[in-house]
């Protein structure tokens, strides 16, 4: 996609008052890119106000009809295990605009309350899909796939500490049903961890929740996050991405302004070892933009190993990781094996 292009659907992004003035292609290609790079609801939400094209009422109305489906799955399941009193957070699933995610992410803190979570979703019709390390997965009764996680992790490589976020809890009211989540400073570390650690990659859907939590939700929040990235030793992870976001918007967004984001930009580059290293790519990346974009191997090897030094649980699930892969008598070693392949030549997650 050209930048000129690129740029449009930014600014149709960018704020929920645009009100169709941003005048976007609604061809093929711009419905395929939106599609990788997961914004396709809010391009649709967006663009209806002011499209007459009949495929693209067409495709608004079946996304709303799946949001729908979905919104009830993610009710019923935080009614079950609400009702079965286990302790769980959702994460990656409630996001800050119009979005239709692939599968309910729920985070478990223990072993008790995954044996609770797994005999509730059990009772109530929930079919047990395939095994992962760490995941539990089913299919709930509205067809919509519901992943139960022991810990924040990529097989047995684990990523982020949960026993972090645990404080972070927060409950909101979805059609009058309690549904445990994430606050925004605790979602938003977890969706720069996963992005990094997990997908290797970012697309402007992420782009676009780093910007928006970072722009409002956390104007109030900010230190709570700074502290968070402090306790996860995630400095350098959260730097790459931040100054990511805010090489974007000063590129194509002009006008939009994020001072403590900037504050914190500045702040996490004193202490990050790469830091200059990690600017040469992102200069580069901002030469000729692609999303999603996948790191550079070099920037990923660079991540992995300012984890596993500053980590104490990612370097101590390193080992576990390696041995499992290559034991052949793991029944998932092969498995694993094959997603670390398909990642490579992949365009988006």
């Amino acid at each position: 996609m050209s930048s000129t292009a690129l740029a449009k659907l930014l600014k149709l992004f960018s704020s929920p008052e645009v009100e169709g003035d941003v005048m976007c292609d609604e061809d093929l290609e711009t419905l395929q890119f939106v599609r990788k790079n997961k914004l396709l609801d809010l391009y649709l939400e967006r663009i209806s106000r002011s499209s007459r094209d009949t495929y693209i009422l067409k495709s608004m109305v079946e996304r709303e009809g799946r949001r729908a489906l979905f919104r009830d799955a993610v009710v019923n399941t935080a009614r079950n295990l609400d009702e079965s009193g286990v302790e769980y957070a959702l994460f990656k699933t409630l996001k800050p605009f119009r979005f239709l995610p692939n599968d309910i992410d729920i985070l478990i803190f223990d072993m008790e309350n995954l044996e609770m979570a797994r005999a509730a979703l059990t009772e109530a019709g929930y079919v047990l899909g395939e095994y992962e390390p760490y995941v539990v997965s089913f299919s709930s009764p509205e067809g919509v796939m519901v992943e139960l996680h022991l810990e924040m992790s990529i097989a047995y490589f684990v990523y982020l500490d949960k026993a972090l976020l645990k404080p972070h809890v927060t409950c909101v009211n979805i059609d009058g049903v309690r549904v445990y989540t994430l606050k925004p400073s605790a979602e938003l570390l977890c969706t720069i961890a996963h992005l990094l650690f997990k997908e290797n990659m970012i697309t402007l859907s992420d782009y676009m929740e780093i910007r928006v939590r970072m722009g409002r939700q956390l104007n109030d929040g900010s230190e709570e996050f700074r502290r968070l990235v402090d306790r996860s030793s995630m400095e350098l992870g959260v730097y790459l991405v931040l100054k990511m976001v805010l090489l974007l918007d000063r590129r194509f967004l002009s006008d939009y302004e994020c001072c403590h984001m900037e504050c914190l930009c500045e702040d996490l580059r004193v202490n990050c070892k790469y830091a200059n290293i990690m600017d040469l790519f992102l200069n580069k990346l901002m030469n000729k933009p692609i999303f999603p974009h996948k790191f550079h191997p070099t920037v990923l090897m660079l991540l992995f190993i300012d984890r596993i030094i500053k980590d104490d649980r990612a370097r101590s699930s390193l080992a576990s990781q390696v041995f499992n892969t290559l034991d052949v008598t793991n029944p998932y070693s092969r498995r694993m094996r094959e997603i670390l392949i398909s990642r490579i030549g992949r365009e988006s997650y």
